[in-house]
């Protein structure tokens, strides 16, 4: 199964954010996640991994802007990851490691950019699921796990996850107002050999 391996945040003001990660339990997949203020980020690195870009969305209150950014990894990964934004603005990364996982659950990922509405990703794998919440002012509420801290800044962010089997799972914040989510799912191994499985065996 899945699990989270690693976590770290960090913000600033000036537009460029560098956190260091560090992975323990063998492969799997990195997620960094960037709210800025209107201003999208140019590049996450990290040496070693090659980040792209999950998911993009600019929030409809107070024109913040939200992405997701993943990076998969085939050993434990120590080092930094810096998310660069052209614009010296603030700007709140997230990052984490998410051991055990093996390419995304068709689902996702999902977003909602208007004011004070959730989004929700439907599963058909055994998955870690993730929400982003921007501007949202209080942590995450049951049945998700804050992964790292609540909210940092005027313009932040929360991050929830939850390590789930088949469903539909809907973000949700425990204060404050969401003005913008994006939900994602990463398939297990376990999961992931299963289904290759069961393909195989059919018309056998």
């Amino acid at each position: 199964m899945s699990a989270l391996d690693g976590h770290v945040s960090g913000t600033n003001s000036t537009g460029t954010v560098a956190v260091s990660l560090t992975t323990l339990n063998g492969s799997g997949v990195i997620v960094v996640t960037v709210a800025t203020l209107a201003a999208s980020v140019t590049s996450v690195t990290a040496t070693g991994l090659t980040f792209t870009c999950r998911a993009a969305g600019i929030t409809s209150g107070g024109g913040m802007f939200m992405q997701d950014f993943t990076a998969p990894y085939s050993s434990n990964f120590s080092g930094t990851i810096a998310g660069v934004v052209a614009s010296a603005i603030e700007c709140d990364v997230r990052a984490f490691g998410v051991s055990g996982a093996s390419g995304f659950d068709a689902g996702g990922p999902q977003s909602a950019t208007t004011f004070g509405t959730n989004a929700s990703e439907t599963t058909t794998n055994n998955c870690f699921v993730w929400f982003q919440a921007c501007n949202a002012s209080g942590g995450v509420s049951a049945p998700w796990t804050n992964v790292d801290g609540t909210f940092q800044g005027a313009n932040g962010q929360v991050v929830g996850y939850q390590i789930v089997g088949p469903g539909t799972y809907t973000s949700a914040i425990s204060a404050g107002t969401i003005m913008g989510v994006i939900v994602d799912a990463l398939k297990s191994v376990a999961a992931a050999a299963a289904n290759e499985r069961t393909l195989t065996g059919v018309g056998t």
